[in-house]
């Protein structure tokens, strides 16, 4: 028979005391109490221990009585723990989404293509395109590169003007392809008037646009600028083949950090009228260590891409330099807007209850993942 105030003694009572049945009582109508206070915002309004859902209610309970100690240890094998997806499972939960409202999507995916359609057009129509003749580069490809970098030179201004401003179009245009495959994966309805969704934000997804290509290229601007200067002091065909080298580990570096600003443009999608900064830091906590199964996820798409680029060069050797343009448009446009859809479901699984629903107003910061 233990003693009274042994470890093997009734485990209500506290070292030292013997057990009693007043005890025990008292335990079981604390447990209650607190269960009861927990369960009405009354008697929450009145007792300040438990007002607050951040203060732990178990701290009012003895110490002592293990009927409180379920309350007073949280449990951890209910923790958060997400397992990662396979690219195969995205592709199928994007597959699943998009094949019923396919022809809207494919509207939408054409939509934010058209601004680069109209560019072409307009290269054409005031002979902005290079002539490329394959007879003449297969016979002489020194005289082809020359007049090729002749014609360039002096097309460069018009030629930057149109891309810059037709880029600067496309970009809420895509933000709409990526409204809509959100609404998908929502279970929501999707139409082609959706694809002019974020035309209001144009201004603010273009400036989101311009400071993730600052982010991730910065030292490749920053090289191409000393670059620049050392060519106009030393004359030196060293000195571009070094920055040709330093370009490759520029652009190696680029690409990681355009990874880690992946998931921004889904993030304004879901909340276009978060700041730029909070957009760009939420991104890089979420992609810090999913970088990797991102390009894996975009790497199981080669399956769909290899076909197509043989399609178009065919189409360079056989048709012309024209028939390739549009095929590189057009050809894509129901794998761009799979890729979109498969990317929003990758993102959305890392958000999660963050910003889960399109009409959720609470704001993204890293703070709160």
């Amino acid at each position: 028979m233990p003693l009274a105030g042994s470890r093997d003694s009734v485990p209500c009572g506290a070292w030292g005391n013997a057990p009693t049945a007043g005890r025990v009582i008292n335990c079981v109508r604390k447990v209650k109490y607190a269960t009861h206070a927990l369960n009405s915002e009354a008697l929450s309004a009145q007792y300040t221990n438990f007002a607050r859902p951040q203060t732990r209610p178990q701290l009012a309970l003895p110490t002592t009585c293990i009927l409180s100690r379920p309350l007073a240890r949280p449990d951890t094998t209910k923790g958060d723990t997400h397992t990662m997806r396979t690219a195969k499972e995205y592709r199928r939960i994007a597959w699943n989404a998009i094949r019923p409202h396919w022809r809207a999507m494919l509207l939408i995916a054409l939509t934010a293509v058209l601004p680069q359609l109209i560019e072409f057009f307009l290269q054409l129509l005031f002979g902005l395109i290079p002539p490329i003749d394959m007879q003449f580069w297969f016979s002489d490809p020194s005289r082809f590169l020359a007049a090729y970098d002749a014609f360039v030179v002096q097309t460069l201004a018009p030629n930057l003007l149109l891309n810059v401003l037709f880029n600067c179009l496309s970009v809420p245009l895509t933000l709409g392809l990526i409204g809509a495959a959100q609404r998908l994966l929502r279970g929501e309805d999707v139409q082609a008037r959706h694809s002019l969704t974020y035309v209001p934000y144009s201004l603010r997804a273009i400036g989101l646009e311009i400071r993730i290509v600052l982010y991730a290229f910065w030292p490749l601007l920053a090289l191409a600028a000393v670059t620049l200067v050392l060519l106009l002091i030393f004359h030196s065909h060293g000195v571009y083949q070094l920055f040709c080298l330093a370009s490759l580990a520029a652009i190696a570096f680029g690409v990681t950090r355009l990874y880690s600003m992946a998931a921004a443009k889904y993030l304004m999608a879901k909340k276009p009228t978060l700041r730029v900064s909070d957009l760009m830091e939420t991104s890089r906590t979420i992609m810090e260590d999913r970088r990797l199964n991102l390009f894996l996820l975009e790497l199981s798409f080669a399956g769909w891409w290899l076909p197509m680029i043989l399609v178009c060069a065919a189409v360079f050797l056989l048709v012309g330099y024209n028939a390739y343009v549009v095929c590189v448009l057009l050809l894509p446009v129901f794998v761009r807007a799979y890729m979109v859809t498969a990317r929003a479901a990758f993102v959305d699984d890392w958000v999660g209850n963050l910003v889960s629903s399109a009409d959720d107003t609470a704001s993204i910061t890293p703070k709160s993942i």
